[in-house]
């Protein structure tokens, strides 16, 4: 009995991951697409601006929407190298969107948990 109780704690504990991945990279390509949306430009990986203020901004973007960036390059540039990269390159964006999703998930919880 204990071995399929393990079994089964693995399994819901693989699913939350899963569901922290897709929340974040969710979020990511809602970001990307609302500052593309506002500025007219895709979001990259580029420092706008000479000011603190604007390094700082630019650092905040690239946190939120770094997954979503990463897997556009990744794919756009995925026959001109080795496939390693390719499979590299997607999975550094995937457990970043695990990341993402876990603080997402985080702040939706406290908010919820404020407004009770």
């Amino acid at each position: 009995m204990g071995h399929v109780d393990l079994r089964c704690a693995m399994l819901s504990e693989f699913l939350i991951l899963c569901f922290c991945g897709l929340v974040g990279f969710s979020a990511a390509a809602a970001s990307a697409n609302l500052y593309h949306l506002l500025t007219a430009r895709e979001a990259a990986f580029s420092l706008e601006g000479r000011s603190f203020l604007s390094a700082f901004s630019s650092l905040l973007l690239f946190a939120v929407t770094g997954p979503a960036i990463l897997a556009r390059l990744v794919w756009q540039r995925r026959g001109d190298g080795p496939a390693l990269l390719t499979v590299w390159g997607i999975a550094i964006a995937l457990l970043w969107s695990v990341c993402s999703g876990l603080v997402v998930l985080q702040f939706a919880v406290s908010i919820g948990n404020g407004l009770a």
